[in-house]
């Protein structure tokens, strides 16, 4: 039986956690922080240890088995084993049984995994990743150049790019259109442009902050221009407006400013850097609207932030997970 957050009761924690560590040390570099809370965690029992190895056994196994191409190993470059071995389980000892087997195998491969834990197959897959709190700039063609927020993945197409799950900032010189970037249905394609893209929770939004574009969904095409806005809602409709370019834009600057923003959207922008994973109970709060500026260098207060703002209380529960409300 699987539980109405998603998780099967019968899971042991360490093995969500264990599937968390193994998920961040494959999808980026991770902080000297994290590094030695990992290495506090592992230590604390051989459980611990044991679920580590076969959750990245597992995460491996799904790479290798769905892109041939890359069969290089889980990347154990920030961990060792005790004996400094290779960190190599069979992957039943992590699974333990056919049915949590099905329970977080669907878990992992689902759009959306137990409360956001850990990347979703796709994510894993994708030739350009960000870790928490991490951003990249790319240069995919002559002419373009991308940046991608934190917890962000893309792969590369034909003179464009699909982003999977995330957010990108992209400038389209004059000679380098057009270029094209698809997203959960959509496609922009822009010739002199600079423009965001951002999808978060089902939802997609673009920004055009510079130039022009076109956005097109489901047969619906959307031209913008500078200072103008599309969001793609996850019922199927959209929302056209004035673009906020100061709170679209301040995450390139290392802030995350809300101006009456959706508490639900707030804390999905907040979960990009924060170590961990803050979920709202219930959705009576989705929709409270907060305003206020987060610093990601400082994100560790992000919850006494909220609470201040929203009255709400806290709980703190193993793995970083901080319940809201």
């Amino acid at each position: 039986m699987v539980s109405r957050d998603g998780m099967n009761p019968d899971f042991e924690p360490v093995r969500f956690e264990a599937l968390d560590w193994a998920s961040r040390f494959a999808i980026g570099p991770v902080s000297d922080a994290d590094r030695l809370e990992f290495d506090d965690w592992r230590a604390a029992s051989p459980a611990h240890a044991e679920a580590f190895e076969a959750a990245a056994q597992f995460i491996e196994d799904l790479r290798a088995a769905d892109l041939p191409r890359d069969r290089a190993r889980f990347a154990n470059d920030n961990v060792s084993t005790a004996d400094g071995g290779e960190a190599r389980l069979n992957r039943r000892a992590f699974l333990g049984g056919s049915a949590v087997a099905a329970s977080i195998a669907a878990g992992v491969i689902a759009a959306q995994s137990p409360l956001g834990l850990w990347p979703t197959l796709a994510e894993l897959l994708a030739e350009e990743r960000t870790g928490m709190g991490e951003r990249r700039r790319l240069t995919p063609m002559a002419g373009v150049e991308i940046e991608m927020n934190a917890r962000s993945s893309l792969s590369h197409l034909d003179n464009g790019v699909r982003l999977i799950a995330g957010e990108i900032f992209v400038a389209v010189a004059e000679q380098g259109g057009p270029f094209r970037v698809e997203a959960n249905g959509m496609t922009s394609i822009a010739r002199s442009a600079q423009f965001n893209v951002n999808v978060l929770d089902h939802e997609l939004c673009v920004t055009c902050l510079d130039g022009r574009l076109s956005a097109e969904r489901a047969g619906t095409n959307v031209r913008l221009q500078a200072g103008e806005a599309v969001t793609f809602l996850a019922d199927g409709t959209l929302q056209q407006a004035k673009a906020d370019r100061e709170a679209v834009t301040g995450w390139r600057s290392g802030l995350l400013m809300f101006k009456g923003t959706p508490l639900a959207s707030a804390i999905g922008e907040i979960n990009r850097y924060y170590p961990g994973r803050l979920v709202l109970r219930g959705s009576t709060l989705n929709n409270f609207p907060i305003t206020g500026v987060f610093r990601v260098n400082q994100i560790e207060l992000a919850v006494v932030q909220v609470q201040q703002l929203t009255g709400v209380s806290a709980t703190r529960l193993p793995g970083g997970v901080v319940l809201l409300g």
